[in-house]
């Protein structure tokens, strides 16, 4: 919610359903478990319980957390905070390896922070060193953007979501390409190494 001036976002690890209720207080009404048997149509009553999703049976646990921003949800980084809440950093302590990767390594940087990561995977029809990288534009704004792997890149193909070819892609260098993303856009692309 934002006046465009500050806004406040609650974040949210389960059901992602709310409602602004158009009342003097604009009361936020955040759903937390579903449990209906059924709703009430204007001729008749419609019996949900069987669809999948309608019941939220069993045990809940809810984790929320109120996320005070300056102007809109992309000027105050409402959508990184939601991600970095419902993506919790993973610790993993391990014993002296032996190998030629350094200290410090980042296997994949993609920037400016406004694109997000969504999926690497081989493709559907299986290709040797080739993998599909998916990432999408949430905002309002074209984005041009930078895609860098600590591996050598030797093509990058812009495909569909089918993974149809459309077009190659220039490689800066060995390890990064450019990009452009329009806005509310999904980009995959077929890097073959």
């Amino acid at each position: 919610v934002t006046d465009s001036k500050n806004g406040l976002a609650i974040l949210v690890d389960g059901l992602k359903e709310y409602e602004l209720l158009n009342d003097k207080k604009k009361t936020l009404a955040i759903t937390l478990l579903r449990g209906f048997e059924y709703i009430i149509a204007p001729s008749s009553k419609q019996d949900y319980t069987h669809k999948k999703g309608s019941q939220c049976l069993g045990k809940s646990t809810y984790k929320l957390a109120v996320f005070p921003h300056k102007g809109n949800w992309q000027e105050g980084q409402v959508y990184q905070e939601a991600l970095n809440f419902n993506n919790s950093i993973s610790l993993v302590q391990t014993g002296l390896a032996k190998g030629d990767l350094p200290v410090e390594l980042s296997f994949l940087k993609i920037t400016p922070s406004d694109l997000v990561f969504s999926a690497l995977k081989k493709p559907e029809e299986e290709k040797e060193n080739s993998f599909i990288l998916r990432i999408y534009n949430p905002t309002e704004k074209d984005i041009n953007g930078r895609i860098k792997f600590f591996k050598k890149i030797e093509r990058v193909e812009q495909v569909t979501l089918e993974e149809i070819y459309l077009e190659d892609l220039s490689i800066i260098d060995e390890n990064s390409f450019n990009i452009f993303l329009g806005k509310k856009k999904i980009g995959t692309y077929n890097l073959i190494f």
